[in-house]
């Protein structure tokens, strides 16, 4: 992935509108959101050396825009060492599970491809509580050295659960929500709306 920068002055400061290459690319299978972090970005002044402070812009939107409380005409050296992707599926990506009895545990060992941005998702096993469904996901088997992905946002109700990376991603769903159709059948649709993953660089660049 490549990440930039564009820097441009107003009301006597400094900001810096940062951009990346997936910006450009379309797809068809997912809405992408990327978000920057001041406390990932470091700007240091090529010339004097001085290390600026960068602030998230009032009007930040998606995370990508931050300012210096000052002119600084100097061309900038940048490092960012995080990004933060929200992929969020257009029609979703499904995994049939059996549901198991109350108090029971299913391993389940399937892996979810997501192809658009190199990544799995590797589900370990489907548990059933008296209130819940839960699918339990680990998000460490099959991480790349420059990316996690922390949370799993099921495309129905049941909410985002997330994950430090030590620990398993558990997607949550009430027994209650649960369609009539799969209670007689005895299959779960487990379908994921979207991701979001948190990708290392660092990225080394320089804006004029």
């Amino acid at each position: 992935m490549l990440v930039g920068s564009t820097k441009y002055y107003f009301d006597n400061k400094t900001y810096l509108s940062f951009w990346t290459d997936m910006d450009v690319k379309k797809n068809k299978y997912a809405n992408t959101i990327l978000t920057f972090n001041d406390e990932d970005i470091k700007v240091i002044g090529k010339n004097s050396k001085v290390k600026y402070e960068v602030k998230p812009s009032e009007n930040n939107g998606q995370g990508r825009k931050f300012y210096i409380d000052k002119i600084v005409h100097e061309p900038l050296e940048i490092e960012v060492s995080k990004v933060t992707i929200d992929y969020g599926f257009i029609d979703g990506t499904e995994m049939t599970l059996n549901i198991p009895k109350q108090g029971e545990s299913i391993e389940v060992n399937k892996v979810i491809n997501i192809d658009e941005i190199h990544e799995k998702l590797y589900v370990k096993s489907i548990n059933r509580t008296k209130e819940d469904i839960e699918v339990h996901i680990d998000p460490i088997k099959y991480k790349r050295d420059d990316s996690l992905i922390q949370i799993v946002c099921p495309s129905e109700s049941g909410g985002c659960t997330g994950s430090d990376g030590k620990s398993d991603i558990i997607s949550i769903k009430s027994n209650e929500d649960i369609p009539a159709s799969e209670r007689i059948s005895g299959k779960y649709k487990f379908k994921i709306g979207h991701v979001v993953l948190s990708k290392t660089g660092p990225w080394k660049f320089e804006t004029k």
